[in-house]
Order: structure tokens, then C-alpha cells, then sequence
């Protein structure tokens, strides 16, 4: 019998860890009903002192492994009692650096030395620094404090400037808590690793916390679970529980793992298969997973930061240029959040740049939320489904009005374009539910059929064409499109102010439409290749001066050959709007035209490829 003893505090009063901890312990227990294993908790209840106490009783009760102490106080009581009994500990969650040189303990996440490195390199790819640092009274926060004081000068002087805290989550929370009480607001502010629990974003918004304008990152301990195992045991959990696993799960899994495999007591630097794939140990005993990742707070999840590509500095179109500064005079921002959340003006402002539907093409409003486009004297079948942008908060049908008979002119297709219900008023599950009906009514008994979206909508024909009606559209267009709900590009410092689409609001659209592709398992970049089968031609259409910029661009660049692109590196976010009355987007929306009408009529004719495409 293998007796495996599991600690750390058990209290969630004392650890927001604590869940996580036990439930990990408890699905390996399901999962793996191993009668020669024999699993026990032990509380160490956070506490130095405590753990100490608790691992004398641990090496009385002939434990043969021990997997746990979180917090790295209560490890550094406890390992060198393990060392002298030659009892492996298998370390998940606690990070100071000096616990491996006690000459039994192995660690499975990283140490704190490998993260502040990783830290130091990332501010400085985010051109942030450190402002102000502030720490509980840990051993974990005052070493990597230390570790941490050079960032401050490893950046340029023209770095924005974080407030850091670094300490227990529980000591965070309340130093958050302080700072908006005292300021109204927090300034720019990194937690470490310890504060990423999804209970951060719940605590945070009962404070009252404006994430769309605040800035709270977290330098987070996130690994990548891999493999057929993970796939189970992530299923069972949400089956189980209703929502992802918390911080230092996987880490805690992956320890039992190597626990229970009889090779770590017998075999010399075995490598064990492992829901994090497969883990060895060096000659310090450390795993290195690097699995660091730099998370902002949003509304109900977090959102990875990603460093994206360098572009040319080119300027905004002249045309845009003069239309901006007279918007900017014009118009109200989002945060004024009007009764209508800005929807008339937005209309209105729009309306002024559309141009006019053409008189050679009919249109036939069908109801409040279809209109139908035909060019005169062509009998042609194929549909074209248009799913038009503004985060599901803006915009009617009638914005896109010249738009759409334009489309119908060029492309000889009959156009349908689709409205829907607007958040945050409505149920996104019903909008999108509706939205779907409506494409499939237009579109069944065909495969000649092409969608069409720009922005959000460009996310809504991708998952309409990929994944709900697989073999029904040999032509995808994306236009500006939103493509990642789950990772925030550089692009949004770049082009977050003063543009068409502002940060802040496309962080509010995103927090909103989140939900609903999540619970479907949506993601534009995971798309399988039987996905991905079901569409012949993908063509994505960049505005260079975006937020969504580096998504689009990265989409195009891990995708398969039959996506190409081009990239209109001085326009922004929305320049279709504005075909009516300014030239650079006359040109663009023309050069659109013809390279739909290029692949469009390849893969009716003969599904050859084409190349990519960039001004």
C-alpha cells in the first residue's frame, strides 16, 4: 500500500486555494481507483508553525509521499522534516527558490527566480515598469520582491508604470480593496501569483470595479493541460463543479500523478506522463514548466496579454484623419453611457458617410431585422449573407443599406442582410439562436452560398460557416473581424485611443459575447481540420489601424492555405461605413469586391488556391 498524504490549508476561510486543492485531490481519486493507493488530508492551515507540527505527525503516520504545502512558509517549515525522514515532497503551488535544496522536495510549478525573470522580459515587451512596490510580510513575497527590484530600471523612461503587490491573496485583495476606498479608483496595478483565483474577479466586481476602464493584471502560474487525460478530468470538473478549475489545479494533478507511479521511488530521472504532458525533474530537482502568463481582469474572466508584431509606422488616411477630428467634437464617449448607450448617435454620425443605396439595385425589407438585395436583371441563386458589426450593442440594417446594394452590384449576388436583437438588453443566447435560424432559412439546400461579416459579425460567419452549418458556404469574408475573446493583443495599446473602435468598449463587447462562445467551445484558432473542411475559402480583410489588428493577422499566419488576406495598413476599425464619401474607403471596399469576386468564382470554377495579399 502507497500512502500518500495531501496538505496544505483546508480552511477556505484562511486560503481561496483551498477548493482547488481538494477537488483536485478528489477527482484523482475518482479518476485513478487504485486499491494500493491510499490518499489522506493534512491541514497545515497556512501557518509556519503549524506545518511544522504537521509534518512530524506526517512522518509518524509512515507517509511515503507527501504532495502540497501551498504556501511557501509553510513548505520551508515542513521539507527539511521530509528530507531527514527521506520522504518525497512533491511541491505544486510554492515557489521560493530555496525549498529544493532540501534533498527530498521536488517541485512540479516554477520558482520564483524563473518568474521574475520571465517577468522582468515581459514588462519590458509591454514597455511597462514598476512604479511602486508593495508586499505583504510572506518569505514568498519579501525573496521575490528582491528578485523584482530591478525592473523598475530595466525598461525606457517613457515606460507606463504599474503599482506591484506581492503577497497572499487574501492580503491583496484587502490592499485593493484600500486603494479603492481611498482613491475612488486604482491606478495600473500587477498582483503575482498567488492572487489569480477566480474569486479575484468576483471580489473585484462586488467592490464596485470598472474593468473596462481599469487596468488589474496578474503575473500567473497557468500551464497548459495536455493530452487525452486532461480532456477528462477538465470534463469531469465542469461536469462536476460548473466552471474551470482554479489556480495551481493542474499543478496539484499532475503531482498526485508522479506520486502514485511506482518509477519515483525506483526509477533515476524517469520522465512521467502527466496531465501536463511529460515531466522530469532536473539535478535540483526543479520541473520548469514555464508556464507564466500575463492576464488582465476582465468582467467575468481574464484575458491573456500577448505581445504581437512590430508594424510600420504608417498614417491613418488623410480622409480618416479630418473625420476623426471632427468626431472627437462631435460625439460622446461610451463611458457617458447615454439611455441608449450611444446607439442614435452612432446611427446618426454613420448615416453622414454611408453614401446612397444604388438605383440599380432592389431592396425588399422583409421585416425589422432581414432586407433582401437584388441587382436588376440577373437571375442568379447564390446568397450572400451579411452579419453586420457593433459588438451586438450597435447599429440597423439601415447603416449598412448602401453597403449591402453595393455588394449586391459588384458580386451579382442577391444579398440578405440580417439584424438582431442588441445587448446588453437582450439574452445573447436568443440573439444568436435567432440569428442562426435566420441564416439557415436563407441558406438550406445550397452549398453555392457565401456570409459575410465584419467585426463581431465576422465571428458569427466564421462560426456560422465552420460550425453550425459545416459544407453550406464555399466563401467566408472577415472584415475587421473580432477573432480572439481570449487573448488581448498589443494592438490595443497601439490603436486603443481616438480611432474608430476604442479599447474600452471593445473590451466591453467582448466581456458580453464571451459567455456564449465559451459554453460552445468556440475558439477561431483551435478550429479542427473537419471544421475547417466545411468551408472551401476564407478571406480575411484587415484594417492596419485597429485593436483587432494583431488577432487578424495572427489568425491568417496559423491558419491553412486556404485563408488569404489583405491588410489596409492606414485604415481603421468600421472604414466600410464610410464608403459614401471618402476615397480610401471607396478604394478599399472596391479592392474587397474584387478579391471576393476572385475567389469566390475559383472555388465555384475550379477550388484553386490564391495567394496572400497585403498592401
Amino acid at each position: 500500500m502507497l500512502n500518500i498524504a495531501c496538505v496544505a490549508c483546508l480552511e477556505p476561510g484562511i486560503s481561496v486555494h483551498t477548493e482547488t486543492f481538494v477537488r483536485a485531490v478528489e477527482l484523482f481519486r475518482a479518476l485513478h481507483k487504485a486499491e494500493d493507493i491510499q490518499i489522506s488530508f493534512y491541514d497545515d492551515k497556512a501557518d509556519r508553525d503549524v506545518a511544522s507540527d504537521i509534518s512530524k505527525k506526517i512522518v509518524a503516520d509512515n507517509m511515503q509521499c507527501v504532495v502540497g504545502h501551498f504556501l511557501s512558509d509553510a513548505a520551508a517549515a515542513a521539507a527539511p522534516v521530509y528530507a531527514q525522514a527521506n520522504i518525497p515532497l512533491l511541491l505544486p503551488a510554492a515557489t521560493q527558490a530555496a525549498l529544493t535544496r532540501n534533498a527530498t522536495t521536488f517541485r512540479v510549478c516554477d520558482p520564483e527566480t524563473a518568474y521574475a525573470e520571465w517577468l522582468k522580459a515581459v514588462l519590458v515587451s509591454h514597455n511597462r515598469s514598476i512604479g511602486h512596490f508593495n508586499r505583504d510580510e510572506s518569505s514568498h513575497a519579501i525573496s521575490l520582491s528582491e528578485e523584482l527590484t530591478s525592473i523598475g530600471s530595466s525598461v525606457s523612461g517613457s515606460a507606463t508604470a504599474l503599482s506591484l503587490y506581492v503577497g497572499k491573496y487574501q492580503n491583496a485583495i484587502a490592499y485593493l480593496l484600500d486603494e479603492l476606498k481611498h482613491h475612488g479608483r486604482l491606478q495600473p496595478t500587477l498582483l503575482t501569483d498567488d492572487a489569480y483565483s477566480p474569486q479575484l474577479l468576483i471580489d473585484l466586481k462586488n467592490a464596485g470595479l470598472d474593468f473596462n476602464n481599469s487596468e488589474v493584471w496578474i503575473a500567473a502560474l497557468q500551464p497548459e493541460a495536455v493530452g487525452p487525460e486532461s480532456v477528462e478530468v477538465l470534463s469531469r470538473y465542469q461536469k462536476d463543479f460548473g466552471q474551470l478549475p482554479g489556480t495551481y489545479f493542474w499543478e496539484t494533478f499532475a503531482a498526485l500523478q508522479i506520486a502514485a507511479s511506482e518509477a519515483f521511488y525506483t526509477a533515476r530521472n524517469p520522465s512521467f506522463e502527466t496531465v501536463l504532458g511529460a515531466v522530469s525533474f532536473n539535478s535540483h530537482r526543479e520541473a520548469h514548466p514555464s508556464s507564466f502568463k500575463l492576464l488582465r481582469c476582465d468582467e467575468g474572466a481574464f484575458t491573456e496579454l500577448i505581445v504581437g508584431p512590430k508594424h510600420a509606422d504608417v498614417a491613418l488616411a488623410k480622409d480618416f484623419r479630418r473625420v476623426l477630428s471632427a468626431k472627437k467634437l462631435m460625439t460622446r464617449s461610451l463611458s457617458e453611457k447615454p439611455l441608449d448607450y450611444g446607439r442614435c448617435a452612432a446611427e446618426s454620425w454613420v448615416a453622414n458617410y454611408a453614401g446612397k443605396q444604388l438605383s440599380t439595385v432592389s431592396e425588399e425589407i422583409l421585416d425589422a431585422y432581414i432586407r433582401r438585395y437584388s441587382r436588376e436583371g440577373i437571375n442568379n441563386k447564390r446568397t450572400l449573407i451579411y452579419l453586420h458589426g457593433g459588438g451586438l450593442v450597435y447599429y440597423s440594417l439601415a447603416s449598412f443599406a448602401p453597403l449591402m446594394s453595393y455588394f449586391a452590384e459588384r458580386l451579382g449576388v442577391n444579398v440578405v442582410a440580417l439584424d438582431y436583437d442588441k445587448l446588453p438588453e437582450a439574452d445573447i443566447v436568443s440573439v444568436i439562436g435567432k440569428l442562426l435560424k435566420k441564416v439557415d432559412c436563407y441558406t438550406s439546400g445550397s452549398k453555392e452560398n457565401l456570409i459575410i461579416g465584419d467585426s463581431i459579425g465576422g465571428l458569427l460567419s466564421l462560426f456560422a460557416a465552420t460550425r453550425v452549418f459545416p459544407d453550406r458556404f464555399n466563401y467566408v469574408g472577415l472584415i475587421y473581424p473580432v477573432l480572439d475573446l481570449y487573448r488581448e493583443f498589443t494592438s490595443y495599446q497601439s490603436y486603443g485611443k481616438d480611432l474608430l473602435l476604442d479599447a474600452n468598449t471593445m473590451r466591453w463587447f467582448r466581456s458580453m459575447a464571451r459567455p456564449y462562445f465559451q459554453s460552445k467551445k468556440f475558439n477561431p484558432f483551435q478550429l479542427s481540420a473537419s471544421e475547417l473542411e466545411g468551408v472551401k475559402h476564407i478571406g480575411v480583410y484587415i484594417a492596419g489601424k485597429d485593436v483587432l489588428r494583431d488577432e487578424s493577422e495572427y489568425f491568417v499566419q496559423t491558419s491553412t492555405k486556404k485563408i488569404t488576406h489583405i491588410c489596409f495598413d492606414d485604415l481603421p476599425h468600421d472604414f466600410c461605413l464610410y464608403r459614401g464619401k471618402l476615397n480610401s474607403a471607396q478604394q478599399a471596399v472596391s479592392r474587397i469586391v474584387d478579391h471576393i469576386n476572385t475567389l469566390s468564382q475559383g472555388t465555384r470554377n475550379a477550388n484553386r488556391p490564391t495567394e496572400s495579399l497585403s498592401t
